[in-house]
């Protein structure tokens, strides 16, 4: 179309078939009838009719629920591969059992919508979230998703070896195949609203090392964790410390420890060696035990004679175990 006054010329054209999304570049140039030619001007314009795709990645989904905690961070995803997301366009609530809107603190971070609540949510409560936004062409998105609150984090109970206590254990090894060492410990999630335990997140930590994943000895499920080592410090206050998450991210941590002493005390130093002169000797033997130390109660020391048990007084003389008989023993016996 001409303007006569103006000597300008408005055209429009579009094309024969529909357009598939995408991007698409426009050139055009004005020659007048004399032949001159304008510069050249190229426009570009995209075609987008799909609308962005919007999913929620915290709380997880599991199996059939997605399970929180009383303050949940709440992660929402956001692709857009056509005209760009239109974030100002973004309409977002999370409502309560009763349909109230909860507040809570949120936006975007690139393409993640971020929010969690600014008190605590209630235990045992579904919660409803609702999410809008448009793409830069104007095509909306529109999600609701449910979240369902556990309040309770697991128990861990059945800590093995007991708490403040000494074990003598062997360790693992080529040679030592049953009956070994065996650090381990019990979960459960059954209080209120549970969301299960979630087995994978087990750790454990023993003597101030985190014991690693891929360790052969180390096993982890939603039933408890076991650890059976092959190297271990010998003496007192062990430290074990194991972690467990539910599936809402609840934290649950046990403390313990044990001492260990895997060796047998050291006897030495028998008096009288073979041959005594004295008919009331006092017949003595050293004991070692650097670790644990020894159990006084326990010890035991007889002297027979022929079978039968010589009566005599014992005690003991600093690491020096005495003992004396009371009446003379008979000679060359």
């Amino acid at each position: 179309e001409v303007d006569p006054v103006a000597g300008n010329t408005e055209y429009e054209c579009g094309p024969v078939n529909t357009l598939v999304d995408g991007t698409y570049y426009f050139h055009v140039r004005a020659i007048d009838s004399v032949g001159n030619k304008s510069e050249p001007q190229t426009l570009k314009f995209v075609v987008d009719t799909i609308a962005p795709a919007l999913t929620m990645e915290k709380p997880a989904l599991v199996e059939e629920t997605r399970w929180a905690t009383i303050r949940p961070t709440v992660e929402i995803k956001a692709v857009e591969t056509g005209s760009g997301l239109d974030k100002a366009s973004t309409v977002f609530e999370v409502l309560d059992s009763a349909d109230k809107k909860v507040l809570g603190a949120e936006g975007w971070t690139g393409m993640v919508w971020t929010w969690a609540p600014n008190a605590d949510l209630t235990g045992c409560t579904v919660y409803t979230v609702k999410m809008k936004v448009k793409d830069m062409a104007g095509n909306e998105a529109e999600q609701t998703w449910q979240f369902k609150v556990d309040d309770d984090e697991p128990t861990i109970s059945g800590l093995v070896p007991d708490n403040d206590t000494w074990t003598n254990k062997p360790l693992k090894s080529d040679a030592v195949t049953s009956g070994y060492l065996t650090i381990s410990a019990v979960f459960e999630d059954s209080e209120g609203c549970s969301s299960g335990v979630d087995g994978k997140t087990a750790q454990m930590w023993v003597d101030g090392h985190q014991i690693k994943l891929d360790d052969g000895n180390f096993t982890r499920d939603a039933g408890g964790v076991s650890y059976t080592p092959t190297k271990l410090r010998k003496g007192r206050n062990i430290p074990v410390k194991v972690e467990v998450k539910d599936h809402a991210g609840n934290v649950a941590t046990a403390e313990w420890h044990f001492h260990y002493d895997p060796d047998t005390p050291e006897l030495s130093e028998e008096s009288p060696d073979t041959w005594t002169n004295n008919k009331r000797p006092v017949v003595s033997v050293k004991v070692k035990q650097t670790v644990s130390g020894l159990d006084l109660e326990a010890c035991t020391f007889e002297v027979k004679k022929d079978g039968t048990k010589v009566d005599g007084t014992t005690k003991w003389n600093g690491d020096v175990w005495e003992w004396r008989p009371e009446k003379d023993l008979a000679e060359c016996t």
